[in-house]
């Protein structure tokens, strides 16, 4: 994890999150409460000091039509790029 200038205090994960093994049932579990956004480069998930985690979509900096914090999970997302692996 990295941290972030302008989050105050608040530890920020990488951007998006490289989708792991199909058999890691903690994946297909976070897939299923997130959705799109875990394979998207325009991800970020921000974890509060309390643990709490909210997923950022960046592209909403950019775009209005695009939620800062997304109702989760995400199904449909036309702005969703999928993260490159490998």
């Amino acid at each position: 994890m990295s941290r972030d200038p302008g989050a105050a205090g608040r530890k920020v994960a990488r951007r998006g999150a490289a989708p792991r093994d199909a058999a890691d049932p903690g994946a297909r579990e976070a897939e299923m409460r997130v959705g799109l956004c875990l394979a998207c480069r325009h991800h970020r998930a921000i974890v509060s000091g309390k643990g709490s985690t909210f997923h950022l979509c960046e592209r909403s900096r950019t775009d209005p039509a695009y939620p800062r914090y997304p109702p989760l999970p995400v199904r449909v997302c036309r702005g969703l790029e999928e993260i490159m692996s490998g």
